[in-house]
C-alpha cells in the first residue's frame, strides 16, 4: 500500500479536497487556545473540546455557528498539529478571510509529506514518531464529529453540514492511509466510518451502499459522472439512500431491475388518508377519447371541472388546439399512478393533482387546471395506444410546463437542502432512471420537479448552480451536477451528443426504446409503431441514415438479424464504451444492405476460427493479443473470420492511451459489390498492445467497406 503515499497520490488527494467554505470562527485570535501536546490536550480544555462535542451530540439545535466553527478548526487544524507535533499557522489551511475563506487544497501535499517522514523515522526517535494511539484518537474524533453531522437536520446548518462532512471525510481518508502505511494493519481502526475516495475501495463503497438500500445502478451513474459514493453520501446524507435492501437484491451497476420489472406489476394507489367512505375510480368517456385520437389529435382534461363534478363530463375533455395552455405530468408508474384511460384514477388522486396544479401556477405564472397524464389520456386498446404514443412528441413539446413526479423527491424539503443535494437527488431519482421520463424531460419547454415544499423549476436550479460556479463557490460536485442537469434541458437534435445519459435508463418494454429515440429526434414514429421486435430497432437505424462510424465498436448488445449485425440493439446497457470519437464528421451511412463507411481493416491470409475468441496478430511494430468482450454472445465466439477492423491505428492508440486495450471487431469477407468489399460482422474483441522491435507482414489499410 506504499503507493498510496506517493507524491502522485498526495497530489491526487489534494486535488480531490474540494474548497469548503470556512465558518466565521477566527482560529488565530482564540486567546485560550490550549497547548499542542496531544489531541486530548488540545480538545480537553474547558473552552472547547469534549464538552462542546458532547453538547453538539446532545443538542445541536442549541449550539451557535461559532461553536461549530471552533470544532471545525479543532478537527481540521488541530489534528494536523497533533500528528506533526508542531503549531501550524491558519494561513496554511485557509485562502481568503473569514467568513469568505475556504479550505486550501494545496496544504495537503506538504502535510502528508511531513507525516511520511515521521512515519519512516527510526524507532529510537520516539518523541517525533507518529503514535498509533494518536491516529486512533484522531479517527475516533472524526467519527464522533461525523456522527453529529450526519444526524443533523436543522435549517440554519443545512447548507454547511455537507461541506463539513466532505472536509472531515477527506481528512479521515488521508489519515487512514497514513495509518495503513504506518501500522501495516487496519484491524484496530474505527469500523463503520469508511469514506474512501480512492478507486481501490470501490467494491467496499458499493457493498456499503447496497447494504443501506442504495441501488447499485445509481452507484454506476455516480461512477460514470466521476462522483464517488463518498461525495453522494456527504452531499445527500444517509437519508437519501431510499428504499429497502430487499428491493434491490437483483440489481447491478447497469440496471435497476426493481424499476425495470416493477412497472409491469405496478398498481394505482390511493392517496394516504383518503376519505373513510371509499374512493371511486374516475375515467373519461371511451367514445370521446377514441374520436379525438382517430381524428389525429390529442386532448387534455380540465381537472377543476372533474373535481367539482366527481366525474369526467364531456365538457372536461378538451381537444388540443394551438396555444391551449396545459400542464403535462411525467411520472414513474411504480410510484402509484399506473393506469390507463379505460381504468382511470381514484378520485382522491384527482384531488391531489388539482392541488398540484394550483401550487404549480404560483411558480410558473399559469392560470390553468388543464392537465395531460398518460394514466387518464392513453387508452388500453393497442391501435389507439400506438397512435397516442406516436403523438407523445407533440404532447410534451406543446405543454406549457412539464412537472416531474417522484415519490422520494416529494418527501424532500427543497429549502432545507443545499443546491448540490437537490441536484443529486434529481440525478439519482427513480424518475431519472426511466426511459420514457427522460424523453418527456428532453421534449419539455419548461420542466419542474415537485418537492415537499412545492414545484421547483429546472431552469432555476440550473442557473443557481451556474452562478455558484461563476462566483467561485463551487465544488466538483457542483460542476458535475450542473453538467448532468444541463443534459436534461439540452435541446440538441443530435442523439449522440447526449447518449451517455441515455445509457443508464431502463424500460419495461424492450421495443419502446426505438420509439423514444424516434420521438426525441423528431422522426416519423408512426412508421415504427407498425413494426415489432428487433426489426423496429433496425428500421430506426435506417431512419437515422448517417451515424458516427465509431458505433461499429460499441460494446453493448447487438442485433442478430442481417444486414444489421453491426448495429446496437439497445443503448440501455450502463456505462458501455460507445466508440464515439471527437470528430463528429467521421461518419458512416446506414443502408438496407448494411453499414457503409471507411474503416481501418487488416485482411488475414486465411480464415481463423477460435472457440474461445482469443487470437494474436503481429501488426506493424506491435503484437496484439485479442480476446472477446464480456458482452459478446458465447455462441458467436466460434464464428470464422478472415479480417479485423480496429477503431484506430495501433501506434496512435499506444501514444495516446498506452495502458488500455484497443477496440476491434472480427469480420468475414464474403463478396464485392460495385468494387466495395463486403464483410459480415462476427463478434467484438479487445486487443492488448505489445511493442515489438521488428515490423511484420500484416498491413492495416483504411478503406471503404460494407458491413452487414
Amino acid at each position: 500500500m506504499e503507493h498510496l503515499l506517493s507524491q502522485e497520490f498526495s497530489s491526487d488527494l489534494a486535488n480531490s479536497i474540494e474548497p469548503a467554505i470556512w465558518l466565521g470562527f477566527n482560529h488565530d485570535r482564540w486567546l485560550n487556545r490550549p497547548p499542542v501536546e496531544s489531541l486530548e490536550g488540545y480538545a480537553g480544555q474547558s473552552v472547547a473540546s469534549d464538552l462542546m462535542l458532547a453538547k453538539l451530540e446532545n443538542n445541536l439545535q442549541g449550539c451557535s455557528i461559532s461553536e461549530i466553527a471552533f470544532l471545525q478548526s479543532l478537527l481540521a487544524i488541530g489534528i494536523w498539529e497533533v500528528l506533526l507535533r508542531r503549531k501550524l499557522p491558519t494561513r496554511l489551511f485557509l485562502i481568503g478571510f473569514c467568513p469568505g475563506a475556504t479550505f486550501s487544497t494545496r496544504s495537503v501535499i506538504p502535510l502528508l509529506s511531513g507525516l511520511r517522514r515521521l512515519g519512516n523515522q527510526q524507532p529510537n526517535s520516539h518523541d517525533s514518531r507518529i503514535e498509533h494511539k494518536d491516529l486512533l484518537l484522531v479517527i475516533k474524533f472524526l467519527s464522533r464529529w461525523d456522527g453529529v453531522l450526519v444526524s443533523t437536520n436543522i435549517p440554519q446548518f443545512c447548507h454547511i453540514i455537507p461541506k463539513l462532512r466532505r472536509q472531515a471525510a477527506l481528512m479521515y481518508e488521508a489519515i487512514y492511509d497514513v495509518a495503513l502505511h504506518h501500522t501495516r494493519r487496519v484491524d484496530h481502526l474505527e469500523q463503520g466510518f469508511f469514506f474512501f475516495h480512492t478507486g481501490v475501495f470501490s467494491d467496499l463503497r458499493r457493498e456499503r451502499l447496497q447494504r443501506n438500500g442504495f441501488c447499485p445502478s445509481k452507484f454506476g451513474i455516480l461512477e460514470y459522472m466521476g462522483l464517488s459514493s463518498l461525495e453522494y453520501f456527504l452531499v445527500t446524507g444517509i437519508n437519501g439512500l431510499g428504499s429497502s435492501i430487499a428491493a434491490h437484491e437483483s440489481c447491478n451497476c447497469q440496471r435497476c431491475y426493481h424499476q425495470t420489472y416493477g412497472d409491469i406489476h405496478s398498481r394505482v394507489c390511493h392517496v394516504k388518508l383518503a376519505s373513510l367512505g371509499g374512493c371511486n375510480f374516475v375515467a373519461a368517456s371511451s367514445s370521446i377519447i377514441k374520436r379525438a385520437i382517430v381524428s389525429g389529435t390529442y386532448f387534455v382534461l380540465d381537472v377543476s371541472r372533474i373535481v367539482s363534478t366527481s366525474d369526467i363530463p364531456d365538457d372536461a375533455i378538451i381537444p388540443y388546439s394551438p396555444g391551449l395552455p396545459y400542464v403535462a405530468l411525467s411520472h414513474v408508474w411504480a410510484h402509484g399512478l399506473a393506469s390507463d384511460a379505460d381504468t382511470g384514477l381514484p378520485f382522491c388522486q384527482l384531488q391531489r393533482l388539482l392541488q398540484l396544479l394550483l401550487r404549480a401556477n404560483s411558480v410558473t405564472g399559469l392560470r390553468t387546471t388543464n392537465l395531460w397524464i398518460d394514466s387518464l389520456c392513453i387508452p388500453r386498446e393497442p391501435e389507439l395506444k400506438m397512435r397516442s404514443i406516436a403523438m407523445m412528441e407533440q404532447i410534451y413539446k406543446n405543454a406549457t410546463v412539464v412537472i416531474a413526479l417522484d415519490a422520494f423527491l416529494e418527501t424532500i424539503d427543497y429549502k432545507q437542502q443545499s443546491l448540490e443535494t437537490c441536484a443529486l437527488y434529481i440525478i439519482t431519482s427513480d424518475w431519472n432512471q426511466r426511459l420514457w421520463t427522460f424523453q418527456e424531460a428532453k421534449l419539455a419547454k419548461r420542466l419542474g420537479f415537485l418537492f415537499k415544499d412545492g414545484v421547483k423549476m429546472l431552469e432555476k436550479i440550473h442557473n443557481d448552480l451556474r452562478d455558484r460556479v461563476q462566483i467561485g463557490q463551487s465544488t466538483a460536485v457542483t460542476s458535475q451536477s450542473l453538467q448532468w442537469l444541463g443534459l436534461l434541458s439540452l435541446r440538441s437534435m443530435d442523439f449522440f451528443s447526449w447518449v451517455q445519459m441515455f445509457q443508464f435508463k431502463s424500460c419495461s418494454v424492450v421495443d419502446d426504446e426505438a420509439l423514444v429515440i424516434s420521438n426525441l429526434l423528431g422522426l416519423n414514429t408512426s412508421c415504427l409503431t407498425t413494426v415489432e421486435g428487433p426489426k423496429r430497432m433496425a428500421e430506426l437505424w435506417i431512419m437515422l441514415s448517417v451515424i458516427p462510424k465509431g458505433l461499429l465498436f460499441y460494446s453493448g448488445p447487438r442485433l442478430q438479424i442481417e444486414p444489421f449485425r453491426w448495429a446496437a440493439s439497445s443503448f440501455l446497457s450502463g456505462s458501455s464504451e460507445l466508440g464515439l470519437g471527437k470528430d463528429s464528421n467521421d461518419t458512416a451511412h446506414v443502408t438496407r444492405n448494411g453499414l457503409r463507411g471507411r474503416y481501418k481493416v487488416v485482411d488475414l491470409h486465411r480464415t481463423l476460427q477460435e472457440d474461445s475468441g482469443h487470437f494474436s496478430l503481429m501488426l506493424g511494430r506491435f503484437a496484439i493479443h485479442f480476446y472477446p468482450r464480456k458482452e459478446s454472445a458465447l455462441d458467436s465466439l466460434s464464428l470464422p473470420f478472415n479480417a479485423v477492423a480496429l477503431i484506430r491505428y495501433p501506434a496512435q492508440h499506444w501514444n495516446s492511451i498506452p495502458k488500455t486495450p484497443i477496440s476491434a471487431v472480427t469480420l468475414l469477407k464474403t463478396d464485392h459489390r460495385s468494387g466495395i468489399p463486403v464483410y459480415r460482422h462476427q463478434y467484438q474483441v479487445l486487443g492488448r498492445l505489445q511493442p515489438m522491435i521488428r515490423s511484420t507482414i500484416f498491413v492495416l489499410e483504411e478503406k471503404e467497406i460494407l458491413i452487414y
